[in-house]
């Protein structure tokens, strides 16, 4: 009889162990962080401060671009025993490292590049009205004035031309040859970063439809 009872306690704890093994805490792969390596950073974009002004160098396709003071300049680049020259119309600037040097109408003043400048940054400079981006592709849209660039696949793909604006009641559309975006008031949260922006941005490309945030910058 004593044994009958200790088999049936055996039994009974060793359901009790089963129990417990499934009530062990499982250990779960945090979060990982917004990978942020495929949003487009700005094409080839360089912020340089000077004595008296700020300026924009951007390349782009093996062209370089110069903006100064409201004025965009194209410049031919080469290299020299100074640095890398960037040469425009009655403009001259020398780069060396983190140094340049900025020649115009005669009149030199040092330079000295911005690690810190942001896509945002360099946007505004150039004098950009209004700067959207977003994922999955990975894509960047700036408004000037009545001219748009759209820049998608991770900057693989660019389109350019005029826009008319149009007003539908609080969401205005820039409509463009082959593309178009309707801009939202917000807020508007970025998918990938978290980051929070003032303008829901849509945009039409063919069959393909964009969606993502934005800032104006004026």
């Amino acid at each position: 009889m004593s044994k009958h009872i200790w088999a049936v306690v055996l039994v009974l704890l060793s359901g009790c162990g089963d129990k417990g093994n499934t009530d062990l805490p499982v250990t779960a792969k945090a979060p990982e962080a917004p990978d942020l390596s495929e949003r487009i950073a700005g094409p080839g974009a360089r912020v340089y401060h000077c004595t008296d002004t700020s300026l924009v160098l951007e390349r782009k396709g093996g062209s370089s671009m110069l903006y100064l003071d409201g004025q965009k300049v194209p410049v031919q680049q080469r290299q020299s025993s100074s640095g890398i020259e960037y040469a425009g119309t009655e403009l001259h600037l020398v780069t060396s490292g983190k140094e340049a040097t900025l020649t115009t109408r005669g009149a030199s003043q040092s330079c000295r590049l911005d690690l810190k400048a942001t896509a945002w940054d360099s946007a505004k400079l150039k004098g950009v009205d209004f700067r959207a981006l977003g994922n999955e592709p990975g894509w960047q849209l700036e408004i000037s004035g009545t001219a748009m660039e759209l820049d998608t696949d991770y900057g693989q793909q660019r389109f350019k031309s005029g826009a008319r604006r149009l007003q539908q009641g609080d969401k205005t559309l820039f409509e463009g040859s082959g593309f178009s975006a309707t801009l939202s008031p917000g807020p508007c949260v970025d998918d990938m970063s978290g980051e929070r922006f003032d303008t829901k941005v849509a945009i039409a490309l063919g069959s393909q439809q964009l969606h993502g945030c934005g800032n104006f910058l004026k």
